[in-house]
């Protein structure tokens, strides 16, 4: 296998997963706001703006789920520890 292959997906640090839920809640609220302004723009401005409302909206909504969804399971790395010895740590309960 290639060396690639073998390693496992690195794990988020818990304050980039906050940060990144909250970038996705600010997304939706961007996305919401928009949504008021789609009735006073017409033509091609009303188009732009309407696909940009539903881009910020599905990416707010993506970031978010994912960044809860991680939190909850806990998927994370904790204040202090290093990516390293998580890794040490779960090689040594697989050995056992």
């Amino acid at each position: 296998m290639n060396e690639k292959q073998k390693r496992k997906p690195t794990r988020p640090a818990q304050r980039t997963l906050i940060m990144r839920l909250i970038g996705g809640g600010y997304l939706v609220y961007l996305a919401y706001q928009m949504v008021r302004e789609l009735t006073v723009s017409s033509g091609t401005r009303n188009l732009i703006q309407l696909s940009f409302t539903v881009l910020f909206f599905t990416t707010g909504i993506l970031l978010a789920g994912w960044s809860i969804k991680k939190l909850m399971l806990r998927e994370f790395l904790h204040p202090g520890e290093i990516e390293s010895e998580a890794e040490q740590e779960t090689g040594n309960d697989q050995n056992s």
